[in-house]
């Protein structure tokens, strides 16, 4: 008690505005409790909790100031993880919270959630709660359905308006993979929660009054955790870590890691002392030593035109920029209009002015170009020519049925050489310098129809026999207006190889776009060189891509044959921020009945791209989760789609 009153009148000296982490469960809060805040809008969070009954790794991603999604697995101590090898019980499944009412002076935050809406329902739950500051305390009071209503219980009021709501399905894992629409805010009880958090610089004093107990739920038969804790969390810019002692004695741990890559800055621009009597000269070293290349320059009276080729910046306008900066350095800036020109495809992608002084770019439509006659300088680009690049990387499989983790440390030896502005051959060479995947020996529990996915054990089990060539693709890249074509042919991914097509009609001013996709494909053996196993497939989509302005969000719907055969759709939603960082969601539904799909009932995930900065390039690097790998609705695992590679000059 001396020690808790120590630590609350060091507290009582200053304060500052509370930052926020994750909570047992997943969600900003503290412990076990939600609360109705949230990270910065562009936030991706990980945390590990662990308690003496479960362990839970969390993935929180805030695509929106108001809206959190986030993922989970779970590792259950006291159930069997059916057909394993001893293993105890691996759960998975998918939480979200939208915020409703925005803190003023006088009224609280408001946020609505659900937990664990999607998957075997053990911790499925929903809550209500408002949290306000007052100077440095935060103050939250919710009320809770399903995992939320243990303790501290009152009648479920939503009962009063349909009987409905008093029924709540029990049995977990009765409808695993499916939404229990029936079940959300059921129940004939409802649990209140609170909690008290007090900030002073990176330290934080908790109380928390949770209304979860678990009892009946992961194989716990007993009452033994607490309705009171108290906490301490340590956080900074970055990570954070806390932990929480109950009145009954049980303790909780965790820690948390979070970063907003939506304000990610990128490469910054390198100066070059000029060293040649040519301007021209001096501007092409320049734009080279940032990765930009200088394809024309027209001249006008008082115009100036410059053309620019470049794959690496995700943020087009910070390209425009660069190729104003390039152009002051070099002491050409006596015209009065500059316009920027970017290609792509070997045709003009966009078209920009750019004000250096007050770094602003805007985009024109793409035509009024100088004329031929104002030609000063034209590059005579020269092919063959190959970019190479070798790097380390991590390969993880999580949740497997012979061990909660496994995972690599892979060198990838990438090049890329071009024939042409739009013909290249794209490698990835692949070598193991040190996994665990040996350890996967169980078969998959279902393969139907046809098995194209769930055989991922013996592909990476294959990556430890010396060089394994992940991609050996040849691609063709064309545009016409706007119609985009790509041609594929060769080792286009891990599991297959083949040739293709597809068509894109995309105009970047318009917010609608659609084409098809046709590949003729066959299976790669696991040995993953150039062998082959007795499969061989079409697989096929019409796609329709839709961007929603209020959003930035872009729907991508796609009607087709996958690669099992089966027929079906899949609904994806993402929103890119400007420098190329993406969160994304998609569920695909196909003519495979949930039985025969087995547990999941139909294939759903998310996936991120990261930009990270190296080599003096700004690459995208992230990941795709789902929560467990099926045959049914597997597309191709293509390097890219021409929308990928447009979006950056649209969007």
């Amino acid at each position: 008690m001396r020690l808790f009153i120590g630590i609350l009148a060091f507290f009582l000296l200053s304060n500052k505005i509370l930052s926020d982490n994750l909570n047992s469960f997943g969600t900003v809060g503290v412990n076990y409790s939600p609360t109705a805040r949230f990270y910065e809008e562009g936030t991706l969070a990980f945390s590990l909790s662990n308690n003496k009954d479960f362990r839970r790794l969390n993935i929180a991603a805030q695509p929106y100031e108001w809206f959190e999604v986030s993922l989970f697995y779970a590792d259950l101590f006291n159930l069997d993880y059916p057909a394993s090898l001893g293993q105890s019980y691996k759960d998975k499944g998918f939480n979200l919270k939208l915020k409703i009412l925005d803190e003023t002076k006088a009224m609280p935050q408001f946020a609505i959630g659900m937990t664990d809406f999607a998957g075997t329902g053990l911790f499925s739950g929903e809550y209500i709660v408002g949290s306000k500051k007052i100077g440095a305390f935060d103050f939250s009071l919710g009320m809770g359905w399903g995992i939320y209503a243990d303790k501290n219980t009152i009648r479920n009021p939503l009962i009063s308006f349909n009987d409905g709501f008093k029924d709540r399905n029990y049995r977990y894992g009765a409808t695993v993979g499916e939404f229990d629409i029936k079940d959300y805010f059921s129940g004939e009880d409802v649990g209140i929660f609170s909690s008290i958090v007090y900030t002073k610089g990176n330290h934080n004093l908790i109380a928390d009054l949770s209304s979860s107990n678990f009892e009946g739920r992961f194989g716990i038969t007993n009452n033994d955790f607490s309705t009171n804790y108290i906490g301490y969390k340590y956080e900074n810019d970055l990570l954070g870590a806390s932990i929480y002692f109950g009145n009954k004695e049980d303790i909780n741990f965790s820690f948390s890691i979070n970063s907003n890559y939506a304000n990610l800055q990128g490469k910054k621009f390198n100066r070059v002392e000029p060293k040649h009597d040519a301007k021209i000269l001096n501007l092409i070293d320049s734009l080279q030593a940032n990765d930009i290349g200088l394809k024309d320059i027209y001249v006008s009276d008082d115009s100036l035109q410059i053309g620019i080729r470049q794959n690496s910046f995700q943020d087009v306008n910070k390209s425009v920029l660069f190729a104003m900066e390039s152009l002051k350095e070099a002491q050409i800036d006596e015209y009065k209009e500059v316009t920027v020109l970017n290609y792509y495809f070997g045709s003009l992608a966009t078209k920009h002015q750019a004000d250096l002084k007050k770094e602003s770019v805007s985009r024109l439509e793409p035509k009024n170009l100088l004329p031929k006659d104002a030609l000063l300088f034209s590059a005579n680009e020269k092919f063959p020519r190959t970019q190479f690049n070798i790097a380390p990387s991590l390969r993880t499989f999580i949740a497997s049925r012979e061990q909660f983790l496994l995972g690599g440390l892979l060198l990838n030896a990438d090049a890329l050489t071009y024939f042409s502005e739009g013909m290249y051959l794209d490698t990835r060479i692949g070598y193991s310098i040190a996994d665990n995947f040996d350890k996967l020996s169980l078969e998959p529990v279902t393969t139907f129809p046809q098995q194209v996915r769930s055989d991922i054990k013996d592909y990476l089990k294959g990556m430890s026999d010396g060089l394994h060539i992940q991609r050996f693709e040849l691609n063709y890249l064309m545009r016409n207006k706007n119609n985009y074509f790509s041609f594929k042919a060769g080792i286009l991914e891990q599991m297959f190889t083949g040739i293709g097509f597809e068509y894109l009609n995309l105009d970047q001013f318009d917010n609608f776009a659609f084409g098809f996709e046709a590949f003729q494909v066959k299976k790669r053996d696991y040995e993953q060189k150039f062998g082959h196993l007795d499969y061989e497939t079409f697989t096929g989509h019409l796609n329709f891509y839709q961007y929603f302005d209020p959003l930035n969000l872009t729907t991508h719907i796609s009607f087709g044959r996958y690669l099992a055969g089966d027929d079906g759709v899949t609904i994806d939603f993402s929103k890119r921020f400007k420098n190329g960082f993406k969160l994304g969601a998609f569920a695909t539904f196909t003519d495979v009945s949930s039985e025969d799909f087995g547990e999941g009932s139909f294939d759903k995930g998310i996936y991120v791209a990261i930009p990270l900065s190296g080599f003096n390039q700004e690459g995208l690097s992230g990941f795709r989760w789902t929560p467990l790998t099926k045959d049914p609705g597997q597309k191709l695992s293509l390097s890219h789609r021409i929308f990928n590679i447009t979006d950056r000059y649209i969007y």
